[in-house]
């Protein structure tokens, strides 16, 4: 299911969060969040289905309109070809700066333009731990932030 669809998001990756770089000419972004649930109808279930959670998963997906010298599609690109995990950080706009950050690995799909500009399409795939972080509320500036592990 995607919660946020859209181009209004910041997406910044990167090795590590203090390192993270913005991607620009992104499009249409929209991060998944899934959980896997397994059956657990017993003979006690009255006649309704249960199920449990067993884990949790999450993409997140978009597009760019490729540009060789933009530093965050540079280390999406890297991160392919080595084929090494990337952290990510999801900011989408209008939450009052919630965000969301894990790392994962990148498939890009290129697009070939006829007569426009060339794409890529992005997915990282979560791998571990996804981090939210609440925005401040603008009622309570006295807020802190915190983040959640999900």
């Amino acid at each position: 299911m995607a919660i946020f669809k859209g181009r209004d998001a910041v997406i910044l990756v990167g090795n590590q969060a203090p390192a993270a770089t913005p991607v620009g000419k992104h499009m249409d972004a929209s991060l998944n969040l899934n959980l896997e649930t397994a059956d657990a109808t017993t003979n006690d279930s009255a006649g309704s289905k249960e199920h449990e959670i067993i884990f949790d998963d999450a993409d997140l997906t978009f597009k760019v309109y490729t540009d060789e010298l933009d530093g965050g599609q540079d280390a999406l690109h890297l991160a392919y070809i080595n084929k090494t995990k990337i952290f990510v950080i999801y900011k989408p706009r209008g939450t009052g700066g919630d965000a969301y950050a894990f790392q994962g690995s990148v498939t890009l799909k290129r697009g070939t333009p006829m007569g426009g500009l060339a794409t890529t399409d992005v997915t990282i795939k979560k791998s571990g731990a996804l981090t939210f972080t609440a925005g401040r509320s603008e009622e309570h500036t006295s807020e802190l932030q915190s983040p959640y592990v999900i």
